[in-house]
């Protein structure tokens, strides 16, 4: 696929100014499709111009209810109607007065127009743009690129590299020591055997490949499938049968087998004589040994069938072209079968068919009810007969001369395979016996372990296991479904996820490139279209930017159209035959926040709460249509996003654990000893973490919210648990500075000084001002500028703020806001993120604490949006996700979500201007249980039992609309008094110290600040009198401090500017003398 390049001229630097309300039909909020195009804008125009002629009031209408009215509205009936209208007046327009040819002529692909047609025929199946083709032109594009586009770098080696060094494990010593492990669980196992031949207990010929959508999975499998490899003797060749295991209308490529799919999941209940689970598993389990036996025989018909020579060159072509897909573009009847009319794929189904019923036939055999013992027996006899086909195929393989064959099962999206007999009741029911969904897994795998020689499969024969989902890799330490007890008693173990997932098949074309982005700081590396970039062939298709510069231009053009329709279906899994009414443009902010739906919400496919999974359409209820959208989750990729390009945004991407950031993505893309220690891989984490934080930049957010982030924490999956310094073999005295030391030892730091209890405790004890404040100092000298610096806050390269440890311990202490999760005495890391805005004084009540745990599994956030075919839906797709600030984790599956709403302060008192009063933002949980967030529960007590957390409140300029946002924060840039404001405030509140202590910070601050504003406000009359408070307690001061404080600003007024009025005749200071 061939990628445009991009400039890098200045307005990849400057910040995008864009309509974020949705598509408006005012020409101020115009957004073309094609930007730069006169004919495109000269035909909104005449659009645009004939609206207004026609009809003001049907103008009106279109112009207020077009962001934000869907089907769903209660004024959507008018909205369709005026919608109607200006088609019909359209259409008449170009029949009496026709407009010039090159305009008329854009009118086909002309967005809004069409988005109208759309809108007024949605029932209308015979109207051509519904049943429009430029989607499947888009979706054939894509797929033929899949198998077209020239495969770029050397992935597939690394990958064949890693299976040839697992495979070396299997020595006949080594087999020999696992088979006399005890079989039993009741019996004493040892390790005393296996010794000899290393630490690594890996046991299983199966590999997991846990990758986002579009990163390269099945491209890497498909580059695998007929790769010759005659670097060696005997050459090796390695054949690979695919099944895409996708449902019948998921919008996704390759094209996947559906019929498998089905056969895989469909009710086994009805078969087994008592439904107990372990009766349902065994069964189970045989029918994927009869599917696994009928693809070794198919297969070994297949390799039968080859003519010519004997070679590796010729077994390699002549096995690509038996199980080449022949559909390979999108079709409305057949989209997800892509192996059709191809015949081993046929056959392999009918053999499957055919040993299913055998299988059948011996279980029932001459038994109306069958035990647990007959299950077993049968069990084991499907095993042995496995092994027989499967050497069948391998005899067949071992005759070609000079070559050793690799016979690769591969099973891609098999997350997606969710048996219906194995749906647990709900939680709470008496039934709920809590076990992995994914337990069926575990057996499967368990067949390909060479448990004795008399059920060993073959060498070389691997399952290799596809997926973006995590939890159907994360099988160790087994679960006890396995059924091989030393599986379950975790003396063996399988082989750990591969995850390859920074590694870009361009990049690894480009060394240079890709050694300096991985190099990089987090914000260069995390823009959002380098990050696009790592998929391929859907995000790199459907984006374009500058190919030889990535790292410093921008995307050269928005993703729109046709082509964010695709996105967005791909997102939400949605079938083609859905209306295309999404268009919106595509910004830089946006991208990110439309990819992060694919990394932000929970762990995997619970349709079986929702009914009959194997109907997922459109029309279906609005249950199972938002189950459809919580499965756009990519579990292994996890990330820290600091900010979005133009500086509006603060997203923290905190939600998906564990955190695989930059550094580790670059140690996971690397080649490393599968045998290493937990220590040593910790040790090269490290290491490549201390390259990163070389390059350390200080992020400028505006006024959305502050946090200077010096780098980001990164971690690796198989580096769980965490070791000690002892047990890393690190040295023992490190340095202060060393992230290695500061990660050692936080936990301690946060176990002793953020305790609450404990910090109430020293305030009792030693005073309120210097409880801590040692222990503050200590942390903040240990993490120097490795870290985080949260101390500091820069605006356009220049100091603007210092935050000291006495005000952070002031916020820990009188906390507004924090996030944490169950088990806070185990955090690794505290990150304070200061949520005011950097134009006002410091507010200590501004701050928000996050938590970052790292753990082998998550909790999921399950925060559901309710879809709608509306733009209004897609809009709220790509809207900075500020729930994602928040990680408090959850109490209950599908229960608890964090909501965001605005509210109106209260008053006591009703003032003239209590209509003008700003609105601030609540952010609150629901459906959490105190019991499990004592930290929460500690700092924010609910005396009427409740359970749900008052997380903390922000005015409107912090969560506003973008554009409010970008507008303050340009006026505050542009505010030649701003310095001089800030310097007066500091000078003030250094000689009024004396006379605040023994108050709060808060109230201090707050006091300045409305001192500061009424007297910078008043003086010049920017602001009338009436916008403050006439309240006389809202400065109870003492007459001496009011003295000085009026001396101090008398002092400040004659050093700025002449007063237009005395400050006795200030109505507010009047006020606060008498």
């Amino acid at each position: 696929m061939q990628e445009t390049s991009g400039s890098e001229g200045s307005a990849a630097n400057e910040p995008m100014d864009v309509d974020h309300t949705g598509a408006s039909l005012s020409t101020a909020a115009r957004a073309p499709v094609s930007q730069g195009s006169p004919r495109q804008i000269a035909a909104e125009q005449w659009l645009e111009g004939l609206m207004s002629r026609t009809s003001q009031r049907h103008y009106d209408i279109l112009l207020h209810l077009w962001s934000h009215c869907g089907p769903e509205h209660a004024e959507f009936e008018r909205f369709i109607a005026s919608a109607d209208f200006y088609v019909t007046a359209v259409h008449s327009e170009c029949a009496f007065d026709p407009p010039p040819e090159r305009i008329r002529n854009l009118f086909k692909g002309f967005t809004r127009l069409r988005m109208l047609e759309l809108l007024c025929h949605q029932q209308d199946q015979s109207n051509p743009a519904v049943r429009s083709h430029i989607y499947f032109k888009q979706y054939n594009k894509l797929s033929k690129a899949f198998f077209e586009t020239e495969y770029l770098g050397t992935a597939d080696d690394f990958f064949v590299r890693t299976l040839a060094d697992y495979e070396a494990r299997f020595t006949p010593e080594r087999l020999e020591a696992v088979s006399k492990i005890p079989r039993s669980a009741d019996e004493e196992g040892t390790k005393v055997q296996l010794e000899v031949h290393g630490d690594t207990l890996w046991h299983s010929r199966s590999l997991a490949i846990v990758q986002s959508s579009g990163t390269g999975k099945s491209r890497l499998v498909e580059r695998l499938n007929g790769r010759v490899s005659c670097e060696q003797q005997p050459s090796e060749v390695h054949l690979a049968f695919s099944l895409c295991l996708r449902r019948e209308d998921e919008a996704a490529f390759p094209l996947g087998d559906w019929r498998f799919y089905k056969w895989l999941t469909e009710d086994l209940r009805p078969v087994v004589s008592h439904s107990s689970p372990h009766a349902v598993a065994l069964v189970y389990n045989i029918r994927w040994m009869t599917l696994l036996r009928a693809i070794y025989q198919a297969s070994a018909t297949a390799v039968c069938r080859m003519a010519g020579e004997p070679t590796a060159e010729s077994l390699a072509k002549h096995w690509k072209t038996e199980c080449g897909a022949k559909i390979r573009t999108l079709e409305d009847d057949t989209r997800h079968e892509a192996h059709a009319d191809v015949h081993l794929y046929n056959e392999t189904e009918r053999l499957a068919e055919d040993l299913w019923s055998s299988a059948l036939s011996s279980l029932y055999a001459g038994k109306a009810f069958i035990d647990h013992e007959r299950y077993e027996s049968v069990h084991q006899l499907n095993k042995r007969l496995l092994r027989e086909d499967a050497m069948s195929l391998y005899q067949s393989l071992d005759t070609i001369h000079n070559t050793r064959a690799w016979f690769h099962v591969c099973l891609d999206e098999i997350a997606n395979i969710q048996p219906p007999h194995f749906n647990q009741p709900p939680p709470f029911s008496k039934d709920f016996v809590p076990t992995s969904k994914f337990s069926w897994v575990e057996r499967l795998r368990s067949v390909f372990c060479p448990d004795d020689g008399e059920l060993e499969l073959p060498p070389r024969f691997w399952l290799i296991m596809l997926g973006t989902n995590a939890s159907f890799a994360a099988l160790t330490p087994p679960t006890k479904e396995a059924s091989s007890f030393r599986i379950a008693n975790g003396r063996l173990s399988h082989f750990p996820p591969y995850m390859h997932t920074s590694t870009n098949v361009w990049l690894t074309a480009h060394e240079d490139y890709k050694r300096k982005i991985f190099t990089a700081s987090p914000y260069t590396a995390s823009r959002p279209h380098l990050l696009a970039r790592w998929g391929r062939p859907l995000w790199q298709s459907v984006m374009s930017y500058d190919k030889t510069t990535p790292m410093l231009a921008d995307p050269t053009s928005s993703l729109s159209g046709e082509y964010l329709s695709f996105v967005t279906r791909k997102l939400l899994r949605a079938g083609s035959e859905q209306n295309e009414l999404f268009e919106i443009e595509l910004t830089s902010e946006r991208c990110f926040a439309l990819l992060s739906q694919r990394i932000m919400l929970d762990d995997g496919h619970d349709y079986g709460e929702f009914g009959d999974p194997h109907s997922h359409r459109v029309e279906a209820n609005k249950q199972a249509y938002a189950s459809l959208q919580r499965q756009q989750v990519d579990e292994h990729l996890r990330m820290l996003y600091a900010l979005s390009t133009s500086g509006d945004t603060l997203g923290t991407y905190i939600a998906c654990e564990p955190l695989v950031s930059h550094a580790a993505a670059v140690f996971m893309a690397t080649p490393r000893d599968p045998t290493a220690s937990k220590a040593t891989v910790w040790a090269r984490c490290w290491e490549h973490f201390r390259a990163l934080v070389g390059n350390c930049v200080v992020y400028d957010q505006g006024t959305y919210g502050e946090i200077t982030a010096q780098a980001l924490l990164t971690v690796c999956k198989d580096a769980t648990p965490r070791p000690s310094a002892g047990a890393s073999n690190l040295p023992n005295q490190l340095a202060r500075t060393d992230p290695v030391h500061h990660f050692v030892e936080l936990r301690a730091y946060l176990e002793s000084l953020f305790s609450t209890q404990n910090i109430k405790e020293s305030a009792r004890t030693q005073g309120a001002e210097n409880a801590g404040q040692a222990a503050w100092a200590n942390l903040l000298e240990s993490t120097g500028d490795v870290w985080v610096n949260f101390t500091r806050f820069h605006r356009l390269r220049r100091l603007v703020q210092t935050i000291n440890t006495d005000v952070l311990w002031d916020a820990w202490v009188h906390m507004t806001a924090i996030v944490g999760a169950k088990g806070q005495a185990n955090w690794d890391l505290l990150i304070p993120v200061y949520c005011g805005a950097i134009t006002e004084p410091l507010n200590p009540l501004a701050f928000s604490f996050i938590e970052v745990q790292v753990k082998a599994h998550k909790t999921p956030y399950t925060a559901v949006m309710e879809p709608s075919a509306t733009a209004e839906f897609l809009t709220s797709l790509v809207q900075p996700p500020i729930i994602l600030l928040l990680n408090v984790g959850n109490s209950a599956p599908n229960n608890a979500e964090v909501i965001v709403q605005p509210h109106l302060p209260s008053t006591r008192i009703e003032t003239r201007n209590t209509r003008s009063r700003k609105r601030y933002w609540q952010i609150s949980t629901r459906g959490l249980l105190r019991v499990n967030h004592p930290g929460l529960d500690a700092l924010l007590p609910s005396s009427a039992g409740m359970n749900d957390f008052p997380i903390s409140k922000h005015p409107p300029e912090v969560l506003d609309a973008w554009s409010e946002q970008r507008r303050h924060r340009m006026e505050a840039r542009n505010d030649p008094e701003h310095d001089e404001w800030l310097r007066n405030l500091v000078e003030a509140e250094s000689d009024l110290a004396p006379f605040f202590r023994g108050r709060s910070p808060a109230y201090t601050t707050h006091t300045l600040e409305k001192l500061a504003i009424s007297y910078s406000h008043c003086a010049d009359r920017r602001l009338p009198s009436s916008t403050f408070t006439s309240s006389p307690r809202a400065y109870p001061f003492q007459p001496m401090v009011m003295d000085l404080v009026l001396q101090k600003i008398s002092r400040i007024e004659e050093e700025t500017r002449p007063p237009k009025r005395s400050l006795s005749q200030l109505p507010q200071f009047a006020i606060l003398a008498r």
